[in-house]
This record gives structure tokens, C-alpha cells and sequence, in this order.
């Protein structure tokens, strides 16, 4: 039954006439746009919060560094690093190409202006951003002729452990007190070994520092001051 209906539907549909077209309607004009303004340039890696006095590429000036007291022996291999105030590698200038100044070694370079900048010495490039010896903060106005100076008075301290605690001289710590940033990646020069059992050599620049062991509650940091002895026993018993 249902199959009848449906046929009788199509059939009808079939038969009717096709609708007639209808007068056509006339189509509006579009409204004409004015030229868009052309947005004053802007390098696209400036930021919009960036003060006017910054600019890129940014301007240089003239850096003279001296360094005093750094011992012969590190010349060779040494080398002044200079970062801006964000941590980028402004220069690194190898102290064996210093000249003498003054009793110092005297490096040239090209710094950002209006740029805080951090100069470290350190004994080698790959370690210098945060294994360095000795380090200077220098404000964005410092004048054209200044010329600053840092003491690098490296000291090999011989730290010597006691009979009873010459088992954990292989695995102490170290820190630089008054100096978050500093990391001991070149401090340690050697560990203990079976012909000087219990004795630590650390090279160290200008500082206060603690040195004890990885174990937490059962020991007291031993204190080390550069320039000071070459040579301390440690004792961690609190």
C-alpha cells in the first residue's frame, strides 16, 4: 500500500509544469573602500615595551679592562668574558694576548652602550659564564673613560681531611658565599687517589667559601678565604 502512494506522488510530481522564472532582480552597487594607510615601519624583533634608548643594532663603545694579580702560570689559557645585562655574550678576550699596563693586563674590546654589563675572568671560555674567578657589575653609565679593573688572585688550596673522614674527601661541595651565580666547574683541580688519600685540591679566585660533604645533619661547612693558606685541615664533626 504504502509503495502505491509513493508512486502516485512521483507521478503527479512528474507531471507538473516547471515553475516560470521570475523577473529578475537588479543587483546593488558595491560601495567603494578608500586606500588603507600604510602602518609606520617597525622592525619586527624590537619590542613594543622597548625604551627609546635602545636600539638595533645596538650602538658600541669603547671597553678597556685591566687585570691585576692573576698568576703567571693561568695566563696562558685565561681569558675575560663580557656579558650584557640580559647574559649574552658580548667578548671574550684571551689573556695571552694582553698587553702590560700599569703592573696589569690590559684587554680591549667593543661594549653596548647604555648596557649593563657583567665582566668576569675565568680560565676558559666554555666555563666562564658561571665558573669564573672573579666577576664585576658595570652600570649602564659608565663613562667612555673608565677603565675597570679586576683582581684575579687565583690560589690553589690543599684541603686535607682527617684519618676518620678521608672516605667522603671524594665527594664534597662547594659553594661561594655572597654569589648565587657561581657554579665550581674548573674549582676542582683533583680528588683524592691512593697516594694522597683524604687530600683535595681546589683553585679558587678572590672569595669566601664552605666546603663539606653530601651528607645532610652529621657535618659542619670548613671555611676557606682567598687569599689565605695554601694548605687546611678539614674537620666536618659538628
Amino acid at each position: 500500500m504504502t509503495l502505491a502512494v509513493v508512486g502516485y506522488v512521483v507521478m503527479l510530481s512528474l507531471r507538473q509544469e516547471p515553475v516560470a522564472a521570475g523577473t529578475p532582480s537588479p543587483m546593488s552597487r558595491l560601495p567603494s573602500l578608500p586606500e588603507p594607510d600604510r602602518l609606520p615601519r617597525r622592525a619586527s624583533f624590537a619590542p613594543a615595551s622597548a625604551g627609546g634608548q635602545h636600539t638595533f643594532p645596538a650602538e658600541m663603545r669603547p671597553l678597556a679592562i685591566l687585570v691585576r694579580d692573576l698568576p703567571a702560570a693561568r695566563r696562558e689559557t685565561a681569558g675575560v668574558a663580557v656579558y650584557d645585562e640580559i647574559g649574552a655574550h658580548v667578548a671574550w678576550l684571551p689573556l695571552r694576548d694582553a698587553t702590560e699596563s700599569d703592573g696589569a693586563l690590559r684587554v680591549e674590546t667593543s661594549a653596548p652602550t647604555n648596557c649593563e654589563l657583567r665582566v668576569v675572568v675565568a680560565d676558559a671560555y666554555a666555563t666562564a659564564r658561571n665558573g669564573y674567578w672573579c666577576k664585576l657589575e658595570l652600570p649602564a653609565n659608565l663613562p667612555l673613560d673608565a677603565v675597570p679593573e679586576l683582581r684575579a688572585g687565583v690560589q690553589d688550596v690543599l684541603v686535607h681531611t682527617s684519618s676518620t673522614e678521608r672516605t667522603v674527601a671524594g665527594a664534597l661541595r662547594l659553594r661561594r658565599l655572597g654569589d648565587a651565580t657561581w657554579i665550581p666547574r674548573t674549582a676542582f683541580v683533583s680528588r683524592s687517589d691512593r697516594d694522597q688519600p683524604g687530600v683535595l685540591t681546589l683553585r679558587l679566585g678572590p672569595g669566601s667559601y664552605e666546603v663539606l660533604p653530601w651528607t645532610e645533619g652529621t657535618s659542619a661547612p670548613v671555611a676557606i678565604t682567598v687569599p689565605g693558606p695554601s694548605s687546611i685541615d678539614a674537620t666536618f664533626a659538628k
